[in-house]
């Protein structure tokens, strides 16, 4: 190997990576949005789906934070505030439109649409509810066949409300939102139709009005629905404010569904596929909303996000979080004023054979008396929006939705990974960016495996950042040196090294040509000569300063491999 000075040609290379180096130092420090924790050896391998408020694209990230897919709606559209990415690649995501002032029922989480899409954002089909009468809101499950449950505001005047005994002080907007839960079937014109429906008004009780419907003894119908209990904002229309749905199937041809109640503290299962004149089949987080208890005995504070273990991919049969219920507790109370949140399961028992499941017959409660476990770290504190999903080995991934942070811990608590949206009001902002509570709404976050069969002959490999000037972690420049050796017929190891690094290719080249490295700063470390016909060349690092290096080909421009030495 011969070492030559300086080539004419470098000083365009030069220019080049002065210009990367300001993307891209060589040690990435104080890192405030994007990817700000990452341990490889620890992550759980796969692909991380966020749909952030106020903009109109879901976004599939890897762990380097960068986009390798996206799914984008019209731009004068917003979240609606969920998306699902399905086995065969397809993704069926909500929406609404920005502007919502003239809309009839509004509150947050408010939706209109359903879509299914496929990989290349193609609309296979649409259904919207967004009317006088009712509207889609929050969450969406999909179902085994196909078919879509959906969460709905059902408007109820003020004397339909009366009538079913409702406290007429309560009523100060004039109407009340109730709740429904509706199943569409996709049809053969890219539409969908409503199948069936389980309605919260068909399961009321009341004891405030005796000459009114509904009335009764409320702690001797824990099955049925409070008509006057709600949050402590009891004027408010949105009176049951449904956030989530899930779906677990017991038998061939019938499941149960489990809802969150954020308002009641509570949450509900009731049965799909059986008549819908069934009421709630169980409960639990707050007895006193079927006045069987107090605050003593209130577990949920507007929580987000239940659903079986079974919904987190990570978890088989037989696992006991498979048949648990996870949830992500909001407003937790603490001794000073302020609540914190937590995430928690719930382990319940469901008697197959009679069909019910535990009620304490010294209460009149549903089991259990307690969580099964909970977790929470000075960092979680979302009043609303939020997730909770298991990964395996009891690692877990945390989505605290008012603040865009995403967290992966194992099973001890240790940061595996950590991201935060990099948005203000739905535009990306720059590295370095001090980002504030509600400028960067996340309502949830979920990872999906890598070997999951919806990634199958796409190539996601790699992408660009959210954030603008991104400062990539320095794990993150290794792995882009070995995404990119493993698209080339360069191989270089290894990486980081700490002394010698090894080069080898393919095929030989018919000529003679040059290697040069260059250091992150744009300064050049050495040229070496490579005679033709070689396949393998090699050099030592150790009087080189540890840092981050680029090396490249004078004959091939696929050669553009980083590295880093590092003792």
């Amino acid at each position: 190997m011969n070492l030559k000075p300086l080539h004419k040609s470098a000083q365009i290379v030069l220019t080049c990576l002065l210009a990367l180096h300001v993307a891209y130092p060589m040690l990435s420090q104080g890192q405030t949005v994007g990817t700000i924790v990452y341990d490889p050896s620890l992550y759980h391998d796969g692909y991380t789906l966020i749909y952030p408020h106020n903009q109109h694209r879901t976004l599939l990230l890897n762990a380097c934070g960068e986009v390798v897919h996206s799914w984008a709606l019209e731009e004068n559209m917003r979240p609606g505030n969920v998306s699902y990415l399905q086995p065969n690649g397809d993704l069926v995501m909500t929406s609404r439109e920005a502007s919502v002032g003239d809309d009839p029922i509004w509150a947050g989480g408010g939706g209109a649409n359903i879509q299914r899409r496929n990989w290349d954002n193609e609309v296979l089909w649409s259904f919207s509810l967004n009317d006088s009468t009712a509207r889609l809101h929050h969450d969406i499950e999909i179902l085994p066949n196909g078919n879509v449950l959906a969460i709905c505001w059902e408007r109820i005047d003020s004397l339909g409300a009366i009538d079913a005994g409702r406290n007429p002080t309560y009523l100060t907007e004039g109407e009340l939102w109730s709740d429904k839960v509706i199943e569409i079937a996709p049809d053969e014109d890219s539409g969908a139709e409503i199948v069936w429906e389980w309605r919260a008004w068909d399961h009321l009780i009341q004891d405030f009005d005796s000459t009114k419907s509904n009335y009764g003894i409320v702690a001797d119908h824990p099955n049925k629905i409070n008509l006057n209990y709600g949050s402590s904002n009891e004027t408010s229309a949105d009176w049951l404010h449904i956030n989530s749905i899930d779906y677990y199937g017991y038998y061939d041809l019938s499941g149960q569904i489990l809802l969150s109640i954020p308002t009641f503290d509570e949450v509900w299962v009731m049965w799909h596929d059986f008549p819908a004149e069934d009421d709630v089949l169980w409960r639990w987080g707050n007895p006193a909303a079927y006045n069987r208890g107090d605050i003593t005995d209130q577990k949920l504070f507007f929580q987000h996000d239940a659903h079986w273990g079974e919904s987190d991919m990570a978890l088989s049969p037989g696992q006991p979080e498979f048949t648990q219920i996870c949830v992500f507790n909001n407003r937790v109370p603490t001794d000073s004023v302020e609540t914190h949140s937590e995430v928690a399961t719930i382990s319940v028992v469901f008697d197959e054979y009679e069909g019910e499941y535990e009620l304490d017959p010294s209460t009149g409660t549903f089991e259990p008396d307690d969580f099964n476990w909970v977790y929470t770290e000075d960092a979680l504190n979302s009043t609303g929006l939020s997730s909770f999903q298991w990964l395996g080995d009891g690692s877990y991934l945390i989505c605290n939705g008012r603040t865009g942070q995403l967290f992966e811990n194992s099973a001890d608590g240790t940061r595996i990974w950590e991201y935060r949206t990099p948005l203000i009001g739905g535009a990306p902002v720059e590295q370095g960016t001090a980002l504030e509570i509600n400028q960067n709404m996340t309502f949830r976050a979920y990872r999906y495996p890598a070997d999951y069969s919806a990634f199958e002959g796409h190539d996601i490999s790699s992408g660009a950042p959210l954030e603008l000037n991104p400062v990539p972690l320095e794990v993150c420049e290794v792995s882009r040196v070995n995404n990119l050796e493993s698209k080339s017929s360069w191989n270089l190891y290894p990486n980081p090294s700490e002394g010698m690094i090894e080069l080898s290719w393919n095929e030989s080249f018919l000529t003679d040509h040059d290697l040069q490295i260059f250091h992150a700063d744009g300064r050049l470390i050495l040229t070496a000569s490579i005679r033709a016909g070689a396949t393998h060349w090699s050099h030592d690092l150790a009087g080189l300063p540890n840092g981050l290096y680029l090396l490249q080909s004078s004959t091939d421009r696929n050669l553009n491999l980083r590295f880093i030495k590092m003792n």
